[in-house]
């Protein structure tokens, strides 16, 4: 069977699954553990469709998400994080607004987003500019 990096062990359940389509119910803290999930559970014979409900829990009060996404694009050595705009809103909301010169920049921008703690969504506002 199929595990997850966090020691868990995805069960289908009877009743959860109708025609081959599972649904995930869990609750997260890291963006790709939901994504691991769905990867996994796409492996498993016979399963056609996945409805990835699993939420992501927000930071911890106190923390400072805007900080720590700004600190993940300081360490990617593909980012001119300058070209960057980070904001934040309630419940692990973070905005990306700016522009970069490739889609490699693009994508490592949203996955530095990710990474940080507490981020339950990305709303993507950047502008790949050639």
């Amino acid at each position: 069977m199929p595990q997850l990096n966090t020691q868990r062990r995805l069960r289908v359940r009877p009743g959860r699954a109708t025609r081959s389509r599972l649904c995930l119910l869990h609750l997260g803290h890291w963006q790709y553990q939901r994504a691991e999930a769905e990867f996994l559970t796409a492996s498993v014979p016979g399963v056609l469709g996945i409805d990835n409900r699993i939420t992501l829990t927000s930071a911890p009060a106190g923390r400072d998400t805007k900080n720590d996404v700004s600190s993940a694009f300081r360490r990617s050595a593909t980012l001119d994080a300058d070209q960057l705009s980070i904001e934040t809103a309630s419940y692990g909301t973070v905005i990306l607004a700016g522009t970069v010169n490739s889609w490699a920049e693009h994508d490592e921008a949203v996955a530095a987003a990710w990474s940080a703690p507490g981020v339950t969504e990305v709303d993507d506002r950047i502008v790949v500019e050639y």
